[in-house]
C-alpha cells in the first residue's frame, strides 16, 4: 500500500511553495496563458533573428582574416595630434549612436593607415550589440572574387549569396573602396571594370528607398581616394546612392599619421 493516497496529499501548499522558491517560482505571480504565448513568440523571433544575422556577417568578405574593433579600442594618444583623433573618435561614436534609431550613410576619409577601417569596425560593434545585422566588405576583394566568376564555377553562387547578403543587410561596411580601381597611371584614374560597376550599383541601388527619397538601409564607407576619383571610378548613380550628402555623416582623418607607423 502507498504511503500517500494521492500526490496532493503529500504535497501541501507550503511545500509546493518552499519548493518552487528554491526553484527561482513565485507561484503567487505566475504568467497567464496569454504571456506565455507572447513569451514563446518573442523567444522564436529572437532566435530567427539571430540566424539572419549570423547569416549576413557569415556572408563578410575580409581581405584576410576577420577582424574586430571596439571604440575601447581607440588609442588617441598614438596619433601625434591628440586632440583631433579623439574628436574623430567622438564623432564616430555619436554617429554610432545614431543610427541605431536613424538611418544615413557614413564616409571615412583620409590616407592610409589611420584608422578609417578601425572607427569603421568600432561603428559595426555598437550597431550589432544594439540588435542590427553588420556585414563587412573588402571592395578590392570583392572585385577580385567577381574576377574569378568566369573561371571558377563554385564562385558565381557564393556571389549571388554576398550581393543578397548586401542588399538585405541592416547595416552594410564597404572597406577600401576605390583600391578596386587600381593604382593611378600618369596620374590617371581608371574606371573601375563594368561588372564590378554593375554589381555595386544593384546594391547600392536596394539600399535606397526612392519613394521617399532617403537611404533605407545604411552603408558605411572607408575610402583613401578623393570623391573626385570616385566619380572618375564609377557610375554616378553609383556613387550618389552611397555617398552621404551631410558633413555631419563624413569624418574626415585630416592631420592623421598612419597608427602602424607612429613611434
Amino acid at each position: 500500500m502507498s504511503e500517500f493516497k494521492d500526490l496532493s496529499s503529500a504535497l501541501r501548499p507550503g511545500m509546493i511553495k518552499r519548493m518552487a522558491k528554491d526553484k527561482g517560482v513565485d507561484i503567487d505571480h505566475l504568467p497567464t496563458k496569454e504571456e506565455l504565448e507572447k513569451q514563446t513568440i518573442e523567444k522564436a523571433r529572437q532566435s530567427i533573428k539571430a540566424t539572419h544575422n549570423k547569416f549576413y556577417f557569415n556572408q563578410s568578405v575580409w581581405g584576410g582574416r576577420p577582424l574586430h574593433f571596439t571604440f575601447e579600442q581607440w588609442k588617441p594618444a598614438l596619433q601625434k595630434d591628440e586632440k583631433t583623433a579623439r574628436e574623430i573618435g567622438k564623432q564616430a561614436f555619436v554617429l554610432a549612436k545614431k543610427l541605431q534609431t536613424d538611418v544615413f550613410n557614413v564616409l571615412l576619409i583620409g590616407s592610409k593607415g589611420t584608422g578609417k577601417t578601425s572607427l569603421g569596425l568600432a561603428i559595426l560593434d555598437e550597431l550589432s550589440k544594439a540588435g542590427k545585422s553588420i556585414m563587412f566588405v573588402s571592395t578590392a576583394e570583392l572585385s577580385d572574387l567577381i574576377s574569378k566568376q568566369y573561371d571558377y564555377s563554385d564562385v558565381k553562387p557564393q556571389l549571388e549569396k554576398i550581393e543578397r547578403a548586401m542588399r538585405e543587410v541592416d547595416v552594410l561596411l564597404l572597406d577600401d573602396f576605390g583600391t578596386e580601381g587600381g593604382m593611378k597611371v600618369d596620374n590617371v584614374v581608371r574606371p573601375v571594370r563594368k561588372d564590378m560597376q554593375d554589381f555595386m550599383y544593384r546594391v547600392a541601388n536596394v539600399r535606397i528607398d526612392f519613394d521617399k527619397n532617403k537611404v533605407e538601409k545604411p552603408t558605411i564607407i572607408t575610402t583613401n581616394n578623393l570623391q573626385e576619383d570616385i566619380d572618375r571610378m564609377y557610375n554616378q548613380k553609383a556613387v550618389s546612392r552611397l555617398y552621404p550628402k551631410s558633413k555631419e555623416h563624413r569624418i574626415t582623418f585630416n592631420k592623421m599619421g598612419d597608427v602602424r607607423n607612429v613611434d
